[in-house]
Order: structure tokens, then sequence, then C-alpha cells
């Protein structure tokens, strides 16, 4: 009597090796992970990159780089005719015209205290060789899948390349890298270009400690909050602020230690008397508030106040200020 079993679907099945799972799914593109999963459905079959790249809506030369990925991670290899498992490739066959990939010491500080000697380095490494120096590097492999973690989304070959760059060239430990990650996303830029340049920025400063990283995060944090606040009280929606008006911001904040409310109402003072928005009258208004000892609204709005240093009377006609500086605005003190 003959029998047979019908499996639904999984009457066709092909095998995919663990460690592509384990060490791979995190690090190659989708492109790549595709079409190794193509190949691998048509095992002891010809397919051609082309039939590849229509199936998946890309270019031959896509397939044809997803194709290197897989080769130049050590996952296959191939002749002229056909791809093999790495670890079972014939040897009559030719060898692979792919020399091994050398990849230096890790930095353990960064190259220069300048920032444009770091970034001007073109060493950032190819997405293959991310993979495996992360294949190579467990911290490199808990740094990668830390970040999707962190991010709330699979890395793309671009991403995995930066950040290998950030540890092995700019010289930054992983949980410094996680923390800059942190950073980012609290301040709603969790994007790869920024989170690179603020990578960059801190290995500058020396922030290689989790007590300076604190520091600095909360600094940053600060303002930035303060510098969302005085975009929806000024009405600038449209656009981003120039380096000049967030010069302006850090001085009222670090230097004058006004909150949101003294700006706020020294932007009204300033829209009241001249019918537009002027960071360097605002600046002005300001810088007398703090000079008088200003240090609340209801002080700023009635004129009164504490007496500066020095004795000096305070009966100086704040308007007629005011209506000077309107002619003549002065610039941003350095």
């Amino acid at each position: 009597m003959k029998l047979s079993v019908n499996l639904g679907a999984w009457n066709s099945v092909f095998a995919v090796p663990s460690f592509i799972v384990d060490k791979h799914l995190g690090l190659c593109g989708p492109v790549a992970l595709k079409t190794l999963l193509i190949i691998l459905r048509h095992g002891g079959e010809c397919v051609d990159t082309g039939e590849i790249a229509a199936a998946l809506g890309q270019t031959d030369a896509d397939i044809q780089e997803a194709v290197h990925y897989w080769v130049e991670v050590g996952v296959l290899s191939r002749d002229d005719t056909a791809l093999y498992p790495a670890a079972q490739k014939p040897a009559s066959a030719a060898p692979s015209e792919l020399t091994s990939i050398e990849i230096p010491d890790k930095v353990i500080k960064p190259v220069s205290s300048n920032v444009s000697v770091i970034t001007s380095a073109q060493v950032k490494p190819s997405a293959a060789e991310a993979a495996k120096r992360a294949c190579e590097n467990p911290e490199i492999q808990f740094l990668l899948s830390e970040s999707q973690n962190r991010l709330g989304r699979l890395l793309t070959p671009s991403d995995t390349s930066t950040l290998c760059y950030l540890y092995d060239w700019a010289g930054l430990p992983v949980d410094i890298i996680l923390m800059v990650l942190e950073f980012c996303r609290r301040v709603g830029k969790p994007h790869m270009r920024f989170i690179e340049k603020e990578a960059i920025r801190w290995a500058d400063r020396g922030i290689d400690t989790h007590e300076k990283a604190d520091q600095y995060m909360n600094e940053q944090t600060a303002y930035y909050e303060i510098e969302g606040q005085v975009k929806s009280a000024f009405g600038i929606y449209n656009r981003n602020l120039s380096a000049k008006e967030k010069e302006y911001i850090a001085r009222w904040t670090n230097e004058y230690h006004f909150d949101i409310r003294m700006i706020k109402l020294a932007y009204e003072r300033a829209v009241d008397r001249t019918s537009k928005l002027s960071f360097p009258y605002i600046n002005s208004i300001l810088k007398s508030w703090h000079e008088k000892g200003f240090t609340d609204p209801a002080q700023a709005a009635g004129e009164t106040g504490p007496a500066p240093s020095g004795g000096k009377s305070t009966s100086f006609d704040l308007e007629e200020f005011e209506r000077s500086v309107a002619t003549s605005v002065p610039k941003l003190d350095k």
C-alpha cells in the first residue's frame, strides 16, 4: 500500500543556514537578504541576476552588489560560472578574485582634536567590511544589535558602515556611541547623518565617560527644548534657525539665564516697537534687562528691579534706548 503525506506549503521548503539569521540578519540590507533567499530557493539551478532584479524590482547592478556582499563576508564563494557555499567550494574551482580585507587596529583615541581631520579621512568601511568586522568582533556585533533596538528599525548597510567607522576610526567606546544614539533620539533627530556628526563632536570634545556624557546630554537637551520653545514663541515654523540665531538663544539662556517667559516678553516688546522679528533687537532688550538685574517678567514689565553693580542708577530710559537700537542695531558681542 502506498501512502502520501500532504504538508501543504511545507511540501516545498529550502534550507537557510542558521548563522545567516544569527549573525547577518541585522547587518545586510533588504536587497542582499532577498537576493540570498532567491539564490537558496533555486539551489542547483541556474538563476540569472537579471531575473532576480526583475523579481525584486531592482537593477542588475543592485543584485550584482548583493551577491558581492555575500561573497565578501564569506557566506558564498564563486568562480566564473557558479556560486558555492564558502566552506564547500571545490578545490578545482578558480580562486576568487577578491582579496582578504585588512582592518586596522581599533583607534583608542580620536585621530585629532580637530573634527575636520576625522571627517576628511575617508576610511569609512563598506557594508561588507562592516559586516565582516561584526562577525569578528563581539563588541561591534553588540553595538549594531543594540543600535537597531534603540532606533526601532532595521539598520541599512550605510548605517552599519557608519557605526563601525565610529567605533574603529573615531575611537568611541560602544557604550558612548549608544549614549549618542539615545541623545539623538531624545532630541528628535535619530537619523544616522545627525548621529554621525554628533558622535564626532563628542569625540572632538573628549566626551568618553558616562559622567561627561550625562552632563553634556543634560545641557544640550535643555538647549534643544528652549530652542523649540523660542521658535514656537517667535512663530518660526517653516525654517531652521541660523547659526547666528542659535548663538543669541545660547546667550539668553546660558549667560543671561533667562527662561522662555522673559524671552517671549522681549519678543513682544520688540514687535510692538518695530512690527517685525529681529533677533539683534530682542538681544538688546534682554541685555538691558540682564544688566539691570531683572529676573522675572513682572520686573521687566514694570521697569523695576535691583540696581546694577557699581551703584549706577536704574533710571535709564529703556524706551529711548530701544528707539536708538531700532535705528542702529548692534552686532552680537563676542
